[in-house]
Order: C-alpha cells, then structure tokens, then sequence
C-alpha cells in the first residue's frame, strides 16, 4: 500500500526537516487551522460585545469554528501514537512541563497586567464578581485557572501512570467507554479533603476555574491515540485510516446529536463542562472535518496557506502562549467585551498578524542566537 505523503515529504525536505520524519500532512493542515481558528474565536470572548457574540453572524460563525477545540486533542494523541517516543516517563516529564507552561500563562494573562501594569478593565475584574484590590484567594484562584495547556498536562500524566491499560487498543477503547460514560455522573464532584478541592476540579469541574476537565476531555487524545495505533498497524496507509475515522465520526455524530436532543442539559451542559452525548458529538464532529481536510491536504500543503498552517502546527504551544498574552494584554487599550461586529472584523487580522509575528521575531531571535554560538565555539 503506497503512502499519500511524497509532495509533502518534499516541502518538509525545503525546510531542512528530515526525510526520516514521516509527518502527515493532514494533521499539519488540520492543526494550523485551529491554531488560527483559535486566535479568532479568543479575539471575539475577550472583545466582541455580549450582543456581539450573542446576535451577530460573525459572532455566530465563530462559535461553530470554536468546536474544533476537540481536534487539538485528537492530533495530540494521533501525534502520540506515531511519535518515536512511546516512553510514559517521557509522558509524565511532558506533562508536567505542559502543566506549568500553563500557569505561566496565567500569569501572563492576568496576573501581569493586573498587578503589573495595573492595565486590566474594571469590567474584566467585575466579570468575576470581584473588585479591586484582590485578595489572596482571587489571586490563587487565576494562577491557577484550568485551561487546555494544564488540561493537557495533567492528561499526559494520568497516562504515563495508566500506560500498561493503553498497551494495546482494547485498553484504550474500555478508558474510552468508562470515561465518557461515568463523564456526565462525575461532573461538579469535589473532594472534601483539604488540598485535594483543587485535584477535583481538574479531573471533574463543571466550574469555571477549570475550562477542559479530564473527565471527558481526554477521551479526545484518547479516541486520536486509538486511530494513530491503527494507522501504524494499516501500514501507514492514509486513507484507509481516515475514511474508517469518518464511519466512526459519523456515528459519534449520530449518537451524540440524539443524546443531546434526548437531554440537552445533561449531555452538553455548556461548552466546556459537557456529558457523554456532547463528547462524543465533537469527536465525531472532528474526525469527519479530519477526513475532508485528507481529501485536499496535498493541494492545500503546496500552497503558501499550507505552508503557513504546516508553520503554525509545528509551533502551536508557544503560539498559543502568545495569542492569549496579546490579547489579554490589549484589554488594556481595547477594553473588555466593547466591540461591534464591524469593529471585530476589523481586529482580528490584527490580533492574527500579530501573534504570527512575534512568534517570526522569537524564531529569528534563536536562529540568531544558535549562529552566534555556533561562531563562538569555531572561533
């Protein structure tokens, strides 16, 4: 069975990536957009106007988009699956790096043009149902807000300390099942022991201190993971891998569409915090769009948009890191959900132009520095 991977095995070899290094174009293609998706949609919470979001068809649209959230977690665990490192020690190590690169970001995000720069709006603070100055708990309480870098991260380790189950995809499918199922049951539960509240609410919150609780977000990565081993024991063979994704994600679709008219409430709830049906609709949801990426990834990965999104994919941690710090740092100057749809489609090329400079001017910046020791050390 040949590989549908030779084009971009090419664009890979132009920018001195080896030829060892089988990347799949689709997920490239497939990461990059939701990278940019993801700039737009955090553009229109943090700016665009509570009629805005609610009323306007670019408010809208870019909800719809924003449920491609779950394909980070798909690609992650797809990406997982193919990657040479199979290590739960490794898992474990990037984990934790993961988790504390995301209360860095807190810190970026909230703590710093709060405390610092003393920029955040008022109406941001309100939005909490605080009010200045903050006390100890408010502060703990945005350090360690929960989002998908410390989702991620606490994900990664739980699998690292599970790793004989996910040996083999019967292990990962029984996860799966019990996770999504037990998901809606678990939601809001809260250990009583002191200093566990929080441990809680990473694995089970229906709060806002953590955005992307474990139970059900990781039967993302998961689900990915499951698809990625099946991929390597196809033979690497593209296609057969996302058609059989897309039969799966239309009956992921099919059931949790039904489940979530049967009993909205309890299986969506609301984005973040959602129950089986929502789960396994977004899964299903992703993995179709996965499929129809696979259809035009290799006429898409030649263009100077493929290039860009293959761009964006190989740097999506600290692109995320980025977005959020611009944007949350821009409130200062903007303001915090004032916008109208005109003056939102008027900034989010801003905001995306921006993110993807600086993060050019932070690539130049190590390219430089790595030269100049490279010179150094002949010298």
């Amino acid at each position: 069975m040949s590989l549908k991977v030779t084009s971009y095995q090419k664009l890979k070899l132009e920018h001195g990536v080896s030829g060892a290094e089988k990347r799949i174009a689709t997920l490239d293609i497939a990461r990059g957009l939701s990278v940019l998706i993801m700039i737009m949609v955090h553009t229109l919470w943090m700016y665009g106007s509570v009629e805005t979001q609610a009323e306007s068809l670019v408010g809208t649209l870019l909800h719809i988009l924003g449920k491609g959230t779950a394909a980070f977690l798909v690609l992650m665990g797809f990406s997982m699956a193919i990657s040479r490192n199979q290590s739960p020690w490794y898992w474990f190590r990037r984990g934790l790096l993961l988790f504390s690169i995301g209360c860095l970001l807190n810190t970026l995000k909230f703590i710093v043009p709060i405390a610092i720069f003393k920029t955040m709006p008022d109406s941001f603070i309100a939005a909490y149902g605080w009010q200045l100055p903050l006390s100890f708990k408010q502060w703990q309480f945005l350090f360690l807000t929960g989002d998908i870098l410390q989702f991620a991260g606490v994900s990664l380790i739980i699998m690292a300390l599970i790793a004989p189950v996910l040996r083999n995809t019967t292990g990962i499918l029984l996860a799966i099942v019990f996770i999504t199922i037990t998901s809606g049951e678990l939601r809001g539960w809260e250990w009583s022991l002191p200093g566990f509240n929080y441990l809680s609410q990473l694995l089970f919150s229906a709060t806002y201190q953590v955005y992307f609780p474990v139970f059900p977000w990781i039967t993302c990565i998961l689900s990915g993971l499951v698809f990625g081993r099946l991929f390597l024991q196809w033979d690497g063979h593209q296609k057969n891998t996302f058609d059989r994704m897309a039969m799966v994600g239309v009956l992921g679709l099919m059931l949790g569409g039904s489940l979530m008219l049967w009993n909205f409430s309890y299986h969506f709830n609301n984005f973040f915090h959602i129950g089986p049906g929502g789960i396994l609709y977004l899964i299903g949801l992703n993995f179709i769009g996965l499929r129809i990426i696979f259809q035009f990834d290799q006429a898409i990965v030649s263009s100077r948009l493929g290039r860009l999104l293959v761009w964006c994919s190989e740097r999506v941690t600290s692109l995320y890191v980025i977005q959020w710090t611009l944007i949350c740092w821009g409130m200062g100057f903007i303001g915090f959900q004032t916008l109208t749809p005109t003056q939102l489609l008027s900034l989010i090329p801003v905001t995306v132009s921006l993110t993807l400079l600086v993060q050019w001017l932070i690539d130049r910046l190590i390219r430089l520095k790595r030269n100049g020791s490279l010179v150094a050390a002949k010298s």
